[in-house]
């Protein structure tokens, strides 16, 4: 039987074009073969944008990730903030030195400064912002939890934020 990891999971609610899958098989066979068998056995809607052979001394998916890429609909809320409010926020965001933040953890709640996890934020579209963030050995932070507080998004609202993964970063393999 071939052994399957996948990425970390989106959580509930968000979508995503950018999912990752390490098949350990039991026998050598061309990656364009494994994606070829795969998408045969893909539901509808899923499938394989490409296949890779990686050496087993590689690190794993979990490990090798440095930061994933959203996009974010703010129109999706039921009151969605004022543009002048949400360009005022992310200037506010850009000046700041840190943006303290309440993360839920396993251990308890604690405060975390979130400024070290974005890597870029933008907007993208009129109520559309493009959000990197980095993953490292502390985790990362929420993107819901985060644009909460920066957008003062009221917590009953922020499950309703229209999040969808546009890619993953990995860390440059070792020369």
């Amino acid at each position: 039987m071939p052994r399957l990891s996948f990425s970390p999971a989106i959580p509930l609610g968000f979508s995503s074009d950018d999912e990752y899958v390490d098949l350990d098989l039991t026998a050598a066979t061309p990656p364009e073969t494994v994606a070829a068998r795969l998408a045969a056995e893909l539901p509808e809607g899923l499938e394989p944008a490409g296949a890779a052979e990686v050496s087993r001394a590689a690190p794993s998916i979990d490990a090798g990730i440095a930061a994933f890429v959203y996009e974010v609909d703010l129109a999706a809320l039921d009151r969605p903030p004022a543009p002048d409010a949400v360009a005022a926020a992310l200037e506010r965001f850009a000046r700041a030195s840190s943006f303290p933040l309440r993360k839920h953890t396993r251990a308890g709640e604690r405060t975390v400064d979130a400024r070290r996890f974005v890597r870029a934020l933008a907007l993208s579209a009129p109520q559309r912002l493009s959000l990197e963030l980095a993953v490292g050995p502390e985790g990362t932070v929420k993107p819901g939890a985060f644009l909460g507080e920066l957008l003062a998004i009221p917590p009953e609202e922020v499950p309703t934020l229209r999040v969808h993964k546009v890619a993953t970063r990995f860390r440059a393999a070792a020369a």
